[in-house]
């Protein structure tokens, strides 16, 4: 159910805030993964350490995984599982293969934008107004400016393909982020993130299976993966689930605009990665383009969203 209360956004803000923090540093650590081992490796460990910190959850509160009306959920389970875990953990680990970690937290960014764009089908009560859409343009021009001039020098550059693979990636992370409001909207967060991250390693195992025999990492890389895997990804999905129920999709998203800022700095701070003229340009306008693709969805939201409480009751 969506913050109604004081209380409640503070709550959730305060979720919003912690998670940025996390997701920020989880560049850092995909990247000391990638050094040593196949991005499907590293994205098998991160969603089955995930999955296995969940269960533990389960197991000290004394929950059963499976809730009441598990088989209505499990399409929408599935579906997350695809769109907000395996195929977007898959394109941006494997663009950090060839781009830095400040880069790649720039053009996951992106993925506010995208949400914009497809809450005008998916969410009518978040639809974006003429400032909003003003954003989305100024966002892709950032993008642009970022990956612009590698794409007309030569677009089957590893490094042009990688930013385009994490910007699909952050498109993925939109229809996600909207479609848990369709199919999983007032599902319980923890058991939500505990059966999303279950499939994914399924489906990851899958995946994974060739590169495995050649996958020999060493302690520090290991160690980093199974941080991303328990902090990165299995408290971080119910902080994220947390936040997509109470502020809505497009707010939700958002998170990424914090993101790109403490991955910058830990990526120049660690790995020495100097931010070029165009790096910052194009950061500048992307922010900026969020910014304005939020800004008057987030004053009319409160007041759009109560027939969608009421219908929320009436079911």
């Amino acid at each position: 159910m969506l913050a109604s209360d004081r209380r409640s956004y503070l709550l959730a803000y305060g979720a919003f805030a912690l998670l940025a923090l996390i997701w920020g540093f989880s560049y850092i650590l995909i990247k000391l993964g990638v050094e040593a081992m196949p991005a499907t490796v590293v994205v098998l460990v991160r969603v089955g350490t995930g999955a296995i910190a969940l269960l533990v959850v389960f197991a000290v509160l004394r929950r059963r995984p499976v809730g009441p009306g598990f088989q209505r959920k499990l399409p929408g389970y599935l579906f997350m599982a695809v769109m907000s875990t395996v195929l977007p953990f898959l394109l941006i680990t494997w663009g950090q293969y060839y781009i830095t970690t400040g880069l790649a937290s720039i053009l996951n960014a992106t993925t506010p934008l995208w949400t914009a764009i497809l809450a005008w089908w998916v969410t009518p009560g978040e639809r974006p107004s003429r400032v909003n859409y003003l954003g989305v343009a100024a966002g892709f021009v950032g993008t642009g400016i970022l990956l612009g001039p590698e794409l007309v020098q030569d677009p089957f550059k590893a490094s042009a393909l990688a930013g385009l693979a994490v910007v699909a990636g952050a498109a993925s992370y939109a229809v996600a982020a909207l479609g848990q409001r369709r199919l999983l909207a007032g599902v319980d967060p923890v058991e939500s993130s505990l059966w999303q991250l279950l499939l994914a390693s399924v489906l990851m195992l899958i995946v994974a299976a060739p590169a495995l025999p050649a996958a020999h990492p060493g302690t520090r890389a290991l160690a980093a993966v199974l941080v991303l895997g328990v902090v990165g990804t299995g408290f971080a999905y119910i902080l994220y689930f947390y936040i997509l129920n109470s502020l809505g999709g497009t707010r939700g998203a958002s998170v990424t605009f914090v993101i790109p800022v403490t991955a910058v700095f830990w990526g120049a701070v660690l790995f020495h990665e100097r931010l070029s003229i165009q790096t910052l340009a194009g950061m500048a306008v992307i922010l900026f383009g969020i910014v304005l693709t939020s800004l008057r969805r987030m004053r009319r939201q409160p007041a759009e969203e109560v027939p969608e409480a009421a219908a929320a009751r009436r079911a």
